[in-house]
Protein backbone atom coordinates (compact mmCIF):
# COMPACT_ATOMS: atom_id res chain seq x y z
CA UNK A 1 0.00 0.00 0.00
CA UNK A 2 2.93 2.27 0.78
CA UNK A 3 4.27 1.71 -2.70
CA UNK A 4 0.98 2.70 -4.27
CA UNK A 5 0.82 5.90 -2.19
CA UNK A 6 4.39 6.79 -3.13
CA UNK A 7 3.63 6.13 -6.80
CA UNK A 8 0.50 8.33 -6.63
CA UNK A 9 2.46 11.09 -4.83
CA UNK A 10 5.17 10.89 -7.48
CA UNK A 11 2.62 11.13 -10.30
CA UNK A 12 0.85 14.05 -8.64
CA UNK A 13 4.16 15.85 -8.25
CA UNK A 14 4.87 15.32 -11.94
CA UNK A 15 1.39 16.48 -13.00
CA UNK A 16 1.30 19.61 -10.81
CA UNK A 17 4.79 20.70 -11.90
CA UNK A 18 6.42 20.72 -8.52
CA UNK A 19 9.89 22.15 -8.83
CA UNK A 20 12.63 22.34 -6.28
CA UNK A 21 13.95 25.82 -7.25
CA UNK A 22 12.59 29.12 -8.59
CA UNK A 23 14.26 32.16 -10.12
CA UNK A 24 12.40 35.32 -11.19
CA UNK A 25 12.86 38.10 -13.67
CA UNK A 26 10.62 41.00 -14.71
CA UNK A 27 8.88 41.77 -17.95
CA UNK A 28 8.73 45.56 -18.23
CA UNK A 29 5.86 46.96 -20.27
CA UNK A 30 6.04 50.43 -21.80
CA UNK A 31 3.73 52.37 -24.09
CA UNK A 32 4.60 55.65 -25.77
CA UNK A 33 1.75 57.84 -26.94
CA UNK A 34 2.62 59.75 -30.10
CA UNK A 35 0.83 63.08 -30.08
CA UNK A 36 -1.46 63.84 -32.99
CA UNK A 37 -3.50 66.97 -33.50
CA UNK A 38 -5.97 68.03 -36.18
CA UNK A 39 -7.50 71.40 -36.95
CA UNK A 40 -11.05 71.87 -38.21
CA UNK A 41 -11.76 75.20 -39.87
CA UNK A 42 -15.44 75.82 -40.64
CA UNK A 43 -16.67 78.33 -43.23
CA UNK A 44 -16.53 82.09 -42.73
CA UNK A 45 -19.72 83.33 -44.32
CA UNK A 46 -20.60 87.00 -44.88
CA UNK A 47 -24.18 87.18 -46.04
CA UNK A 48 -25.93 90.02 -47.84
CA UNK A 49 -23.05 92.48 -48.01
CA UNK A 50 -24.30 95.92 -49.00
CA UNK A 51 -21.25 98.13 -48.56
CA UNK A 52 -21.18 98.36 -44.75
CA UNK A 53 -18.51 96.65 -42.67
CA UNK A 54 -19.46 93.16 -41.56
CA UNK A 55 -17.98 91.32 -38.57
CA UNK A 56 -18.26 87.58 -38.22
CA UNK A 57 -17.25 85.81 -35.00
CA UNK A 58 -16.44 82.12 -35.15
CA UNK A 59 -13.99 79.47 -34.02
CA UNK A 60 -11.44 76.98 -35.27
CA UNK A 61 -11.27 73.64 -33.48
CA UNK A 62 -8.13 71.73 -32.49
CA UNK A 63 -8.42 68.08 -31.45
CA UNK A 64 -5.42 66.27 -29.95
CA UNK A 65 -5.23 62.68 -28.76
CA UNK A 66 -3.46 63.59 -25.50
CA UNK A 67 -3.62 66.38 -22.96
CA UNK A 68 -0.98 69.06 -22.48
CA UNK A 69 0.26 68.91 -26.09
CA UNK A 70 1.56 72.36 -27.04
CA UNK A 71 0.28 73.44 -30.45
CA UNK A 72 0.12 76.47 -32.71
CA UNK A 73 -2.48 77.11 -35.40
CA UNK A 74 -1.50 79.28 -38.36
CA UNK A 75 -3.50 80.74 -41.24
CA UNK A 76 -1.81 81.30 -44.58
CA UNK A 77 -2.36 84.34 -46.81
CA UNK A 78 -5.20 82.78 -48.76
CA UNK A 79 -5.76 82.06 -52.42
CA UNK A 80 -6.41 85.70 -53.46
CA UNK A 81 -3.81 87.52 -51.35
CA UNK A 82 -2.56 90.62 -53.17
CA UNK A 83 0.65 91.24 -51.22
CA UNK A 84 -1.04 93.53 -48.71
CA UNK A 85 -4.52 92.16 -47.99
CA UNK A 86 -6.49 88.96 -47.93
CA UNK A 87 -9.27 89.19 -50.48
CA UNK A 88 -12.39 87.40 -51.57
CA UNK A 89 -12.74 87.38 -55.35
CA UNK A 90 -15.27 86.54 -58.05
CA UNK A 91 -12.46 86.06 -60.58
CA UNK A 92 -12.32 89.66 -61.80
CA UNK A 93 -13.29 91.83 -58.80
CA UNK A 94 -12.12 91.55 -55.19
CA UNK A 95 -13.02 92.73 -51.68
CA UNK A 96 -10.64 93.08 -48.73
CA UNK A 97 -11.14 91.17 -45.48
CA UNK A 98 -9.14 90.27 -42.38
CA UNK A 99 -9.15 87.50 -39.77
CA UNK A 100 -8.29 88.50 -36.20
CA UNK A 101 -6.96 86.20 -33.48
CA UNK A 102 -8.31 86.26 -29.90
CA UNK A 103 -5.49 88.69 -29.02
CA UNK A 104 -6.89 91.23 -31.51
CA UNK A 105 -3.94 90.99 -33.90
CA UNK A 106 -4.32 89.65 -37.41
CA UNK A 107 -4.04 85.87 -37.55
CA UNK A 108 -1.34 84.68 -39.93
CA UNK A 109 1.71 82.48 -40.21
CA UNK A 110 4.56 84.99 -39.83
CA UNK A 111 6.27 82.66 -37.35
CA UNK A 112 6.17 79.62 -39.69
CA UNK A 113 5.67 79.67 -43.48
CA UNK A 114 5.55 83.48 -43.55
CA UNK A 115 3.00 83.71 -46.38
CA UNK A 116 1.02 86.25 -44.32
CA UNK A 117 3.46 88.47 -42.47
CA UNK A 118 0.87 90.63 -40.67
CA UNK A 119 0.33 88.22 -37.79
CA UNK A 120 1.64 85.09 -36.09
CA UNK A 121 -0.12 81.83 -35.33
CA UNK A 122 -2.16 81.24 -32.20
CA UNK A 123 -0.77 78.85 -29.60
CA UNK A 124 -2.40 76.69 -26.98
CA UNK A 125 -2.17 73.53 -24.94
CA UNK A 126 -4.55 70.67 -25.64
CA UNK A 127 -7.14 69.51 -23.17
CA UNK A 128 -7.04 65.99 -24.57
CA UNK A 129 -10.30 66.66 -26.36
CA UNK A 130 -11.44 69.39 -28.73
CA UNK A 131 -10.37 72.96 -28.00
CA UNK A 132 -11.86 76.00 -29.70
CA UNK A 133 -9.97 79.12 -30.71
CA UNK A 134 -12.16 82.11 -31.41
CA UNK A 135 -11.66 84.57 -34.25
CA UNK A 136 -13.29 87.65 -35.70
CA UNK A 137 -13.43 88.01 -39.47
CA UNK A 138 -14.06 91.47 -40.91
CA UNK A 139 -15.22 92.33 -44.42
CA UNK A 140 -14.38 96.01 -44.75
CA UNK A 141 -17.06 98.56 -45.60
CA UNK A 142 -17.00 100.90 -48.57
CA UNK A 143 -16.30 98.22 -51.17
CA UNK A 144 -18.73 98.47 -54.07
CA UNK A 145 -18.43 95.60 -56.51
CA UNK A 146 -20.77 93.73 -58.86
CA UNK A 147 -23.39 91.41 -57.39
CA UNK A 148 -22.39 87.76 -57.02
CA UNK A 149 -20.41 85.27 -54.99
CA UNK A 150 -16.89 86.14 -53.81
CA UNK A 151 -14.63 83.53 -52.26
CA UNK A 152 -11.19 82.78 -50.89
CA UNK A 153 -9.51 79.73 -49.37
CA UNK A 154 -7.21 80.04 -46.37
CA UNK A 155 -5.20 77.01 -45.24
CA UNK A 156 -5.17 76.42 -41.49
CA UNK A 157 -2.21 74.40 -40.18
CA UNK A 158 -1.63 73.00 -36.71
CA UNK A 159 1.95 72.56 -35.52
CA UNK A 160 2.58 70.41 -32.43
Amino acid sequence: MKRILLAVAFLLAMVTGSYAYQNSSYLYVYAYVVPTCNVNAPYIFFSNYSGSQMNNAGALYVTCNASAVAYEVTLDAGQHYNGAWRQVSNGTQSMIYAVYAPSGSEWGDSDHANTYVYGPGVGGSSSGGTDSIGYTAVLWGGQFVPVGWYYDTITANVFF
